[in-house]
């Protein structure tokens, strides 16, 4: 690569202590599966082979293994295996929430090597940056994880004029309606997790985890005056339910909402600013998914804020919010991604250092692609005709629901 044999798209690369110290966490780290190290083989394909843009730069990588430990990097197609309790996608595997919920997503062969690198990127609480063209399946991706796994996920699509108050917060006029709103997003993840916990209990929490359901309804309808008398009997339940080994996972959920009804009761607007913490802030205390689409449309200046969060053990520092005097430490369940079209430029290098680039090439396994196309014809009710209309092509994921939409259409016409 120093001597420009390969890897010019995508230029400049980083390879530096950083890879270093990714390279022996993973090697170091026990398996969920297995009693010993994951394979060594897998992380030299995550860490420098899948950031490479071109099948002909992975060949030189894998050429340049070759060459160094005199034996070829294994190519395989990773499995997948799903759960009540874990996803599992090869070496790669995540904890199911019991708020995992189905989804017409699908998690497409061709892309099973791409999720088997984000997945473990999300267990070990790195950023991923998702580098491909438009339709490569990068938001699918995300969301099907998220979906499948439980896990709430936050999309913000950037763009040339997103500022930090987007990503941070900022001043705003005092709105009934946004509070109603986010006491209503309190309750309903204190019932989460109340169901979460009370699913294999005691017939009398499943029954009061049912009963909570229905009150969230009520929450979900009641006017101003009548809301705080059913979100006190949902709190009622939960403290009922609660016991030695769910106190600090419903404790504080349950003064967060208590708190926030309580603020809600005496709210006043009239003529009146707040501070409203934005996307990312929001994220990072309530423990979501976070999506930054389309990334590096966004000036440098304002992803720059976040480079003390990527750090080992960061943090967030909001000056902006004068109430806010200690940095905002991140949820434990937290994550961020990005997603990237190249077509429109390159983050910054600190940016693409702190992150893990996956970059998501069409599969050249002509079984897994011919796979992928015939799964999505049967997701719309058409198989054959879509299986006419690609054949021989290599369509994007984009085009080939739109092909497979269109000719569901011309089935139903007849």
């Amino acid at each position: 690569m120093e001597r420009r044999e390969f890897g010019s798209s995508g230029a400049p690369w980083e390879f530096n202590l950083r890879d270093v110290s990714r390279f022996m966490e993973l090697a170091l780290s026990p398996s969920m599966l297995e009693n010993g190290p994951k394979p060594v083989d897998a992380f030299v394909a995550m860490l420098y082979e899948q950031r490479m843009r071109t099948r002909s730069d992975r060949h030189h990588v894998r050429a340049l293994f070759r060459s160094v430990f005199g034996r070829d990097l294994p190519s395989r197609t990773p499995t997948l295996h799903i759960t009540e309790d874990t996803v599992q996608v090869g070496h790669s595997v995540l904890q199911r929430r019991c708020t995992a919920t189905s989804t017409r997503l699908r998690a497409l062969g061709g892309q099973l090597t791409y999720a088997e690198s984000l997945m473990t990127c999300i267990e070990k609480r790195w950023m991923a940056i998702l580098v491909g063209g438009a339709g490569a399946g990068k938001t699918a991706l995300v969301r099907w994880l998220a979906s499948v796994t439980g896990n709430r996920l936050v999309e913000f699509a950037m763009n040339a004029g997103v500022d930090t108050s987007e990503l941070l917060g900022g001043f705003e006029q005092v709105d009934v309606q946004r509070h109603r709103s986010r006491l209503v997003e309190q309750v309903s993840e204190l019932v989460d997790r109340l169901v979460e916990l009370c699913e294999f209990g005691s017939d009398v929490r499943v029954q009061a985890a049912a009963h909570a359901c229905a009150l969230l309804q009520q929450v979900r309808r009641a006017d101003r005056d009548a809301l705080s008398a059913v979100i006190a009997q949902i709190v009622l339940i939960a403290r009922e339910s609660q016991t030695e080994s769910m106190t600090d996972s419903l404790g504080e959920l349950i003064t967060a909402v208590e708190q926030a009804s309580q603020a809600f009761g005496v709210l006043e607007a009239a003529g009146r600013f707040e501070w409203v913490d934005g996307v990312l802030v929001e994220a990072l205390e309530r423990g979501q998914w976070l999506l930054l689409d389309r990334a590096n449309l966004c000036s440098a200046s304002v992803l720059d804020r976040l480079n003390g969060l990527l750090e080992p053990n960061g943090v967030l520092y909001v000056n902006e919010d004068p109430k806010r005097t200690t940095p905002v430490v991140p949820h434990s369940e937290f994550r961020i991604i990005m997603a990237v079209d190249p077509q429109h430029g390159e983050l910054s290098r600190a940016m693409r250092n702190r992150g893990i680039e996956i970059c998501m090439l069409p599969s050249d396994n002509d079984e897994c692609l011919v796979g992928d196309q015939m799964a999505v014809a049967r997701s719309l009710g058409v198989g054959r005709e879509l299986s006419a209309a690609v054949r021989g092509a290599e369509p994007t994921l984009t085009a080939l629901v739109q092909t497979a939409v269109h000719a569901a259409e011309r089935v139903q016409r007849g």
